[in-house]
């Protein structure tokens, strides 16, 4: 099984969001998640067109990363459980797009370290803050993983809520098996949106779009 100073090495090989490769990646997924998995963007994806930002969003699927990634027009880092890289064919794709392994077993320094790196370079993170998928519709309590990233960085978070994708999927069922997604995109939230309790706050703002996207997938 790869270790997590494999993954780092990994990392550092990873391909700029603006290389040719990448862009044929980000092309195909696009292609991959709008045109066969039908996801539809009921509001429009508010990312800058560069400089550092993060992504949020609940989880209810292996196949979230994928989803979400085909609606933005930046490549997204995004921070993902360590055994999805233990998959052949998703350890060669989230190395070369520089995704950032979790390990959800305790305390990871490495991975927060690794989000506080592409941020600082200037790159796009991506995190489900809730740290699993969740069996239920209900939003699970955030880890403070992402806190820690906001208070240090930052950065401007962008909240946003996916429905529609059965919860019981494997990950190659949830590839495989066409879906019909919705994504909602919320406001930005920026420093100055925040106070001592923001980590309540961007559960509360993932929590209100998830009812919104629930409203249209019911």
């Amino acid at each position: 099984m790869t270790n997590i100073h494999e993954y780092a090495r990994m990392r550092q090989r990873a391909l700029d969001e603006n290389h040719l490769i990448t862009r044929f990646l980000h092309a195909s997924n696009r292609l991959f998640s709008r045109a066969y998995h039908k996801v539809e963007v009921l509001t429009p994806c508010p990312l800058p067109r560069e400089g550092p930002a993060i992504v949020i969003c609940n989880h209810i699927s292996s196949l979230d990363p994928f989803l979400i990634q085909g609606t933005s027009q930046r490549v997204i880092r995004w921070m993902m459980a360590k055994e999805y890289f233990d998959l052949p064919v998703a350890h060669t794709l989230c190395g070369m797009l520089g995704f950032i392994p979790v390990n959800r077993s305790g305390r990871d320094s490495e991975s927060l370290k690794a989000g506080l790196r592409a941020l600082a370079a200037g790159e796009v993170l991506g995190i489900f803050p809730e740290g699993r998928i969740s069996p239920t519709r209900e939003l699970l309590p955030f880890q403070p993983g992402l806190g820690v990233i906001a208070q240090r960085t930052g950065a401007t978070i962008y909240p946003a809520a996916l429905e529609g994708i059965p919860r019981n999927l494997s990950m190659v069922s949830a590839a495989a098996i066409p879906q019909t997604a919705k994504i909602f995109y919320g406001p930005p939230m920026t420093n100055s949106d925040r106070n001592k309790t923001f980590s309540a706050d961007f559960r509360q703002a993932v929590q209100a779009l998830q009812c919104q996207a629930l409203a249209k997938t019911c």
